[in-house]
């Protein structure tokens, strides 16, 4: 992979976090520069054991290549710069044991193009490579020898060798002259030096010498030979970023020689050739597993990591996952009880990939699922299921014997239900028509409820691939079976009011789904989004001047795409029929403005880019919205879809980037769906609940005390939090809290920071550094985040004083 992003691969801190710097351009003034130069400086870090700075760079803005390591020094200038160019630079600091700082402000600078000047000109100087910081385990004092590579020169600093015969790739080149005392060193990491650019490292081995040291093996045969006045020695090359170097030793058993190192200044682009790391977490070896198990995976990378393959006993589980956090849901439900095996594969950019250690884990479902723990019932009226509207036209209607063996599917067909899974038994449920199976209007039923509810949609499992609509539902992995097909049940948790259902989408064969309403189970909290009125978009504003606007009749086949052009839309996938979109100009297509469209919403939304297929690359601001996979097709050409969500507030969107051909990107903006947190199961029976408050100062933190929060970091006021009970702050349990989320969030641990050591299923979270306060005591947030599904956290494990977490439960736009 050829980059890394800031705010993902940079906040790589670990036991503690390092202040970052503040970055800033010195004046041209201060230090001799060239027009394609830039002069940084930063202010000095104070911790007592920093190990130094490393600079990233890049042309995009938060997008960097490998990281300029430069000591203790406080000053670093860059030279040769590509011009006509706008580069981008951050700067951390890291420890002597390898944490690292969150990264400073970017600055940016942009290099102007040549100018061509009358007269004779020398072209700019290159940058001379520099080795330094030499570190040899034995001890012995190496160094590099100033007049290059040539014949005649001395091989060794405790040798007469001399090179006689030398290829004309490597004469004249930087080389250091090693010590053949050291020839049968085995040390792993025996010799260091950095380099301030991008280098070709050739290690020239001697060739009586075998087998070689596996470190060897991945640099590549030239072909070539070095001949010294003692011995052959044959030359093995590879490409190393610019920073520290590291080779191992000799490992030379009998007779031979000490190797020697050869740098040049690397021609070309540098290959990555270094794998990335993987384990495997959340599942401990040999531990019992049952139902919906979530299976995650810690990635990393030089570069970074693009995918992360899960395997269950060498098959593929799901498909690869290309986006943070990595994580598979394995449901194990119905599956054979026994021994299964997980590992995970995680692949680079560059096709580098690296298999995790296996874990072993034995899937033992119980007969009888555990009873959620009882806390706080949102209302105790009957269900009422009124408002019934269908696109069609057709009259659909409300059981009013509920769900059981023997009752009929559909409005429009004699089909019966033959069996009828126990947890839904008995449930309200709609009576559908089959005539309506292939309908794909995005707003096809809407119904209203009275009190917050759980919707389950039986759909036919002949039909491939669901509706997009359907992806925001948890398979529960049970199936209701009619005389006709077999329906699989997908659930998911709305607040009162009213709720939309998609289309059906049959293409072919198969049968409409039907919808069955049930009481939210206690336990079941929803949070609602900040606002439930009506989506508004307000505040367009666009840098070229032009008059956006949005479509009052919301996306449709034969809707106009742009505000100065006569195309329409053709072909508009499901998941976005009828959503608002704002119309923009073609004429704008060429813009490459940072922050060229701007427009404000009243609530979360997901946002979503259709951009033209025909034009690559990609602007970079697209780079932060994930491929839908699906297309939006006009009259002029295809349109490819990007999402991404925001909360509300004001969105900027930069250009389109357009250098030439190609149509202006059109914008569709739709609410996004509120977060449930549903089905509390605590392992001790303690009644647990969210607080429908929200977190903030006053707050009551446990159901058992009547200790208050205090101090509420910003980035957490107003979430959702479970109130768990202080007595239960010695539970060692392995799985002792579990509950239900019905979309990707982020989880927030608040534990006591008088308690030593941490649970160990807490080294997955991320210590963000903030500090919630209450009456009682400090507790540090740990973050991770989670797809939707089942979440399992560990017992507390306070051994003496101390007191309970508290977890916090945030949607990932936030």
């Amino acid at each position: 992979m050829s980059d890394v992003r800031a705010g993902s691969r940079l906040k790589r801190c670990l036991a503690w976090c390092l202040l970052g710097s503040c970055l800033l351009f010195l004046p041209p003034g201060a230090q001799a520069a060239t027009s394609n130069s830039a002069t940084l400086q930063w202010t000095a870090n104070q911790e007592a054991n920093l190990a130094g700075y490393r600079i990233y760079r890049g042309t995009n803005p938060g997008v960097y290549g490998v990281p300029t390591t430069v000591g203790k020094i406080t000053t670093y200038q860059y030279t040769q710069l590509l011009t006509d160019k706008t580069h981008y630079f951050t700067v951390t600091a890291f420890d002597a044991s390898g944490n690292e700082s969150l990264p400073s402000p970017e600055v940016k600078k942009y290099i102007a193009p040549s100018s061509p000047s009358s007269g004779t000109s020398s072209p700019p100087p290159s940058s001379s490579l520099s080795i330094s910081n030499l570190t040899v385990a034995s001890g012995a004092t190496y160094m590099v020898s100033a007049a290059g590579l040539q014949a005649g020169g001395r091989v060794y600093r405790d040798r007469a060798y001399t090179f006689t015969t030398v290829p004309t790739s490597v004469q004249g080149a930087a080389y250091i002259q090693t010590a053949n005392n050291d020839k049968a060193a085995t040390t792993t990491a025996f010799l260091r030096f950095t380099v301030n650019q991008p280098v070709s490292v050739t290690v020239a081995y001697d060739v009586r010498l075998t087998p070689k040291p596996s470190w060897l093996s991945s640099f590549t045969d030239t072909g070539k030979n070095l001949v010294t006045s003692d011995t052959t020695l044959r030359l093995y090359a590879r490409a190393f970023p610019a920073g520290t170097i590291t080779l191992g030793g000799n490992a030379s058993g009998g007779d031979g020689s000490m190797y020697s190192v050869i740098v040049q200044p690397a021609e070309g682009p540098i290959p990555d050739i270094t794998p990335p790391t993987v384990a495997l977490v959340g599942i401990q070896n040999g531990k019992s597993l049952s139902g919906t198990v979530t299976v995650s995976a810690i990635a990393t990378d030089n570069i970074g990591v693009v995918g992360v393959q899960f395997r269950l006993n060498g098959k593929n589980l799901g498909v690869e996952d290309t986006t943070l956090p990595f994580s598979q849901i394995w449901n194990t439900t119905g599956v054979a009880p026994g021994q299964y095996t997980l590992t995970a594969i995680a692949r680079d950019a560059a096709g580098n990939t690296t298999s995790s250690a296996p874990v072993t884990g034995t899937v033992a479902n119980p007969i009888t699922p555990p009873t959620p723990i009882s806390t706080n019932n949102p209302t105790t009226s009957p269900l009422a299921i009124t408002n019934l509207t269908v696109a069609s036209g057709a009259a659909y209607g409300v059981s009013a014997s509920g769900l059981r063996a023997g009752g009929t599917v559909y409005r429009d067909r004699a089909y019966t239900f033959t069996t009828v899974p126990t947890s839904v038994q008995g449930a309200a449920y709609i009576q559908t028509a089959n005539n309506d199976k292939a309908a794909t209007t995005a707003a096809f039923l809407r119904f209203t409820v009275n009190q917050p509810v759980s919707v389950t949609v039986a759909y036919d499992v002949r039909l491939t691939p669901k509706p997009s609509w359907l992806s925001s539902f948890t398979d529960t992995g049970k199936n209701l079976v009619t005389s006709d097909t077999t329906l699989h049940l997908h659930a998911r948790a709305f607040p009162a009011g009213t709720i939309t259902l998609g289309g059906n989408a049959g293409g072919g064969s198969g049968s409409m789904y039907s919808v069955i309403v049930q009481p939210s189970a206690p336990g079941t909290t929803t949070v609602a989004n900040p606002t439930t009125s009506s989506l508004t978009i307000s505040n367009l504003t666009v840098a070229s001047g032009a008059a956006y606007g949005v479509s009052a009749a919301g996306l449709r086949a034969g809707g106009t795409v742009y505000r100065d052009r006569a195309y329409t839309f053709t072909t508009v996938p499901t998941s976005v029929q009828g959503a608002a979109y704002i119309q923009t100009a073609n004429n704008d297509k060429a813009a490459t403005t940072a922050a060229f469209l701007r427009f404000t919403v009243n609530q979360p939304v997901s946002v979503t880019v259709a951009y033209d297929v025909r034009l690559t690359p990609k602007p970079s601001w697209l780079s932060s919205f994930t491929d839908t996979g699906k297309n939006l097709v006009t009259s002029d050409t295809t349109l490819h879809l990007f999402a991404r969500p925001f909360p509300a507030g004001t969105i900027t969107l930069g250009g389109n980037a357009s250098g030439k051909g190609g149509s202006m990107y059109s914008v569709i903006v739709q609410p996004s769906f509120p977060l449930t947190i549903s089905n509390l199961i605590v392992a001790n029976g303690a009644a647990y609940g969210v607080s429908a408050a929200g977190l903030r100062a006053g707050g009551t933190v446990y159901r058992d005390r009547a200790y208050t929060f205090t101090t509420v970091p910003t980035s957490v006021q107003g979430a959702a939090y479970i109130q768990t009970a202080n007595n239960d702050k010695a539970a060692t349990t392995a799985a002792f809290l579990r509950f239900t989320v019905n979309q990707p969030v982020s989880v927030t641990v608040a534990y006591d920071v008088r308690l030593t050591p941490k649970p160990s299923w807490l080294s997955a979270f991320t210590d963000t550094g903030k500090n919630l306060v209450t009456s009682d005591t400090t507790l540090r947030l740990y973050a991770r985040a989670f797809p939707a599904g089942t979440i399992t956290l560990g017992g507390n494990a306070g051994v003496g004083s101390g007191s309970m977490y508290s977890v916090i439960v945030q949607p990932l736009v936030q």
